[in-house]
């Protein structure tokens, strides 16, 4: 095979192969309002925990992947479902976190979107009721940090969007990017993380 062809097949499989190792997720929240900016900073502060790299494109990483945020407005209400009908069928999507209503869960679930809920997990009463003793990957307590970084104490809502993000990157981290293109498995996946009485 000639040199320029074997070239032009070795860029071909970088490309496709840093494209992979990446995943979109659809945040919902109310971005006006604080309620929407704590959660994006409670979830954005566990995208820069592990794996960040120089020059990096990405809103950050969840378990050693890139995380891209696709951000959903969610007011005014009325246009909350025509936005998550158009994110869904232009972008590949494994999941959908935030602040996300019932009629919204109906149409993430009909396209095979995988809702994260920290609510619904063994160990968010814990961390509710001491969220001081939420700790960071890397042993940091949450509070401290997040307060350093913003210049408040993380509300409830900055609770739910970092626990959320937590759980996607022990899904990720711990399933493989193969996941990914499951969505059954990614849903189990993430039943059992939720299981879980820590992150």
């Amino acid at each position: 095979m000639p040199a320029k062809y074997l070239l032009s097949l070795a860029l071909l499989i970088c490309f496709n192969t840093a494209w992979a190792h990446s995943f979109n997720i659809v945040f919902i929240a109310p971005y006006s309002k604080l309620a929407g900016q704590s959660e994006l900073k409670g979830f954005l502060m566990a995208t820069r925990e592990r794996d960040a790299h120089q020059d990096e494109k990405s809103d950050g990483h969840l378990g050693g992947l890139d995380a891209y945020i696709l951000k959903v407005d969610s007011l005014p209400d009325e246009e909350l479902l025509e936005q998550l009908d158009s994110t869904a069928r232009e972008s590949e999507v494994p999941f959908a976190v935030g602040q996300i209503n019932d009629s919204a869960r109906d149409m993430l679930e009909d396209n095979d979107i995988v809702v994260v809920d920290p609510v619904s997990g063994n160990f968010w009463a814990a961390a509710i009721a001491r969220p001081e003793q939420i700790k960071r990957m890397n042993g940091e307590a949450f509070v401290v940090a997040f307060e350093q970084a913003h210049g408040y104490s993380p509300d409830l809502q900055a609770v739910h969007g970092y626990l959320a993000a937590r759980v996607i990157a022990v899904v990720v981290r711990h399933s493989g990017e193969q996941i990914l293109s499951s969505p059954q498995a990614l849903k189990q996946a993430v039943a059992q993380v939720l299981q879980q009485p820590s992150l």
